[in-house]
């Protein structure tokens, strides 16, 4: 933050003018005695520290730690509502503190971004927590204060505003740091296109506001209130703040660790700072005078985690109430997941155009994907609000699904395929190898193939070798050659592409060989790009250690749903100790096995993700062996893996289809769980190796995660939203104060500030009991009338009731 000038403080409505003039009273008198420290005056007539904070000439107070608040303009600012638990004279704990909700503490090293950092990082990764439950250890799941402060900083590293910043999530949105990462030494990056259609499905809701909002400075009188500023935090929801610095502050300007800060009342002012409250405690500093200088509330600041020991520091009430400028809250709109509401046409053929409208798709990014009854589509054009996709070959009828950068799929639509190259797939070629010392004529067998189709050999790192000579024997077969002059030795894949652009390809399975120079079988396999393969699971393959420089490389794939991956090298020549390492596709090591001399080696991967991996073999010292092969190969054994739910909201009893893959042909002693709800045998429809059709059971509530369960392991999760549904409320009508019993199903367990019953806009505060088929809710303080009553969980809001209010 860049806001930092020098000023002493002053009391009294004519503070700034006094001040301005004891600045240079002050110089006169020093000047005979010491140099002056450098001092920064207000500008003549100001009278509010908005223009002050707002100018340019703002400086760092002490180089180390950057200032950067400007005080947002002037403004008839949504109040905060009171608090729930004010409202109704419910006392609040002496104590709250949500900072183990927090990500961890951030750095905004020389950069003026300490609002973004609040605001963004803090705020709306704990939003975004609630909703998902996501780890905030994890960057795809902390938000970006670059992504904010870099469009909101005019163009300068001069600060920013809690107005400009909410302004901005209300309408723009945010990303991810790992998606927008921070740079304290750029501040001028802008988002691309596809960033700020990413950032769309996580905006605020217009309804952020304010606690107090001053442009003077302290002491003030009459003082800030914080009671619901306490209550707000006593609900589990963070407030953000900005501070003024006083050269009195913590850690800084050469003053020691101080737990508990006390505004001294005297030091200089420095600049304006921009930061999160976490906690409140009434007692933190129990030595104190009174309850102003005993309570305070914790703040988790954005100078790292060795400022103050540990990154935060407690504000005394007396320092918030007469000398913090605003204070703000914010909400969240959820959920933030995908939504499809309509396609453009009910049926299509492969090679056309679909496009899905819906909201919440951000953008094509990680998991990001379009799936046509569970065929995901390659060609697609992508915005928030509307994907465009070629319908793939391989697709057929059914549910038509968008799923988002994490991989959570929206509900679906249905979509009748049919024509084009559906049928299109290739399952064999012959022969399957060939030198690299001049042409092949091949085979190629398969479906759907058509007149004017194209073949080639495609591997990643080389020119694709086109197909000559090409004589469609049938829709299954055709020949054609490949000239395999100097071509890279390795396993290359068959693509064929008919003229409807539909393309198909069988991976791996033409290897192009060396001739034999010596008897090392798969030579040269001495990199990555020549890595042998892939090699099929289960199968032993023989080769040697030719020399002692000699190193072999092998390609695998481990399937989705992999639950452990097992490579082993046997049979290692007398004499030699060869070594067996494991390399993802990205070429960094995943695993290895190294024992001594000639003993077999294994190198286990638990749940790998699904793609391609490498297994090197390499000699420890230089032994090698032209006589005698080692053995070497892998095996994998198959868990569940989940790829969607369909739909992923609905009542109980709703039915759904779980998507995925090694559920096992049939059911047994599988189960599906919803959370730890586990169905009934009566619960299924049908089970299959890749989907379950099942129905939402009994006691599932909130936002669960579905799970697959079978003898193998069970899945990762996928959450469903169980809609709480309202039976009957009794009475119908009643006065505020009166107990309504409200019954239904899905309900769940009371957790504060995310279960919730409304009466019209209102929320009910005080429950005397909740349960998952039963609530007891005293009814507000509303006007007369009918309402509209509605049961709120994290699963999503019932159809309403109708109640009257006496």
């Amino acid at each position: 933050m860049k806001n930092r000038a020098v000023r002493t403080k002053g009391t009294g409505s004519g503070r700034l003018a006094r001040r301005i003039l004891a600045v240079f009273l002050v110089a006169a008198l020093c000047a005979v005695f010491v140099p002056l420290v450098a001092q920064v005056s207000l500008a003549s007539g100001t009278t509010d520290l908005r223009d002050y904070l707002s100018t340019p000439q703002a400086v760092s107070g002490d180089g180390g730690h950057p200032l950067g608040l400007k005080l947002s303009p002037p403004g008839n600012y949504a109040q905060t509502p009171t608090a729930p638990a004010l409202m109704y004279g419910m006392p609040l704990g002496a104590s709250a503190d949500i900072s183990s909700q927090m990500p961890p503490v951030g750095n905004q090293g020389q950069q003026g971004s300490c609002v973004a950092w609040a605001t963004s990082y803090y705020y709306k990764s704990w939003s975004e927590k609630q909703d998902h439950g996501w780890s905030l250890t994890d960057t795809k799941h902390q938000f970006s204060p670059s992504f904010v402060y870099n469009q909101i900083n005019g163009g300068g590293d001069n600060g920013s505003s809690f107005y400009s910043a909410l302004s901005l999530l209300q309408n723009t949105g945010d990303v991810d740091i790992a998606e927008f990462p921070y740079n304290q030494n750029n501040y001028t990056n802008q988002p691309t296109a596809a960033q700020l259609q990413a950032a769309r499905p996580y905006r605020i809701p217009s309804g952020w506001t304010s606690f107090f909002n001053r442009g003077d400075d302290g002491p003030y009188s009459p003082p800030n209130d914080i009671s619901n500023v306490k209550a707000w935090i006593a609900g589990s929801k963070p407030v953000v703040m900005g501070i003024p610095i006083f050269k009195d502050w913590p850690d800084d300007y050469g003053n020691p660790n101080k737990s508990y800060y006390v505004y001294n009342g005297t030091s200089a002012f420095a600049g304006g700072h921009g930061v999160c409250i976490v906690g409140y405690d009434d007692n933190i500093n129990p030595g104190g005078a009174d309850a102003d200088h005993k309570g305070g509330f914790k703040m988790i600041n954005s100078w790292g985690a060795s400022w103050n020991g540990n990154g935060y520091v407690w504000l005394s009430y007396d320092f918030v109430k007469r000398y913090i400028w605003e204070a703000w809250t914010m909400g969240d709109l959820e959920p933030d997941t995908p939504s499809v509401n309509f396609l453009s046409k009910t049926s299509a053929n492969v090679g056309d155009s679909v496009e899905i409208n819906g909201t919440n798709f951000g953008t094509q990014r990680r998991q990001a994907k379009v799936t046509f009854n569970g065929t995901a589509a390659t060609q697609v054009t992508w915005t928030n609000e509307k994907v465009t996709a070629v319908v793939p070959a391989g697709a057929t009828s059914g549910p038509v699904a968008v799923f988002d950068w994490e991989g959570t799929s929206s509900n679906t639509v249905a979509l009748t395929v049919g024509g084009g190259s559906a049928a299109l797939s290739v399952t064999s070629v012959d022969p399957s190898e060939g030198n690299n010392s001049g042409s092949l004529a091949v085979t190629v067998d398969g479906t759907g193939f058509v007149s004017g189709c194209g073949v080639k050999l495609s591997r990643s790192g080389s020119s694709d070798i086109q197909g000559t000579g090409l004589t469609n024997v049938s829709g299954s077969e055709l020949t054609c050659s490949f000239d395999l002059t100097a071509a890279a030795a390795g396993a290359w894949d068959v693509v064929v592409t008919n003229p409807d652009a539909g393309s198909a390809r069988l991976v791996g399975r033409f290897t192009v060989k060396e001739p034999n120079t010596g008897g090392d079988t798969y030579e040269p396999n001495d990199t990555f790009g020549a890595a042998y393969g892939p090699l099929q699971p289960g199968n032993a393959y023989a080769s040697y250690i030719w020399s002692s420089g000699d190193s072999d490389y092998y390609r695998i794939t481990a399937p989705v749903g992999c639950g452990t991956l097992a490579a082993t090298l046997t049979t290692i020549p007398s004499g030699c100790d060869y070594d067996l390492y494991v390399y993802d596709s990205a070429q960094n090591e995943v695993g290895y096995s190294a024992n001594g001399g000639n003993i077999d080696e294994e190198a286990l991967i638990d749940r790998p993700a699904a793609g391609t991996y490498y297994l090197v073999v390499e000699p420890y010292d230089g032994g090698s062996s032209q006589t005698d092969p080692y053995h070497i190969g892998f095996s994998v054994t198959l868990v569940p893996a989940v790829s969607g739910v369909s739909p992923n909201s609905g009542k109980k009893q709703t039915r759904l289809t779980i998507s995925g893959a090694n559920f096992g042909a049939t059911r047994g002693s599988s189960y599906v769980s919803f959370g730890s709800v586990k169905l009934a045998s009566s619960d299924y429809y049908s089970w299959s190796d890749t989907s379950i059709s099942c129905r939402v059971p009994a006691g599932a509530s909130g936002k669960p995660m579905v799970k697959v369960t079978t003898a193998s392991g069970t899945s990762n999760g996928v959450y469903f939203y169980v809609v709480p549904i309202i039976s009957t409320i009794n009475p119908t009508s009643g006065r505020p104060g009166s107990i309504v019993t409200i019954t239904g199903q899905s309900f769940g367990s009371w957790v504060s500030g995310q279960t919730l019953v409304y009466f019209g806009s209102t929320r009910g505060v005080q429950y005397t009991g909740w349960n998952n088929g039963t609530i007891k809710v005293k009814v507000p303080s509303v006007s007369r009338g009918s309402v509209t009553l509605k049961v709120r969980t994290p699963g999503g809001t019932s159809a309403a009731k109708t109640f009257t209010v006496r």
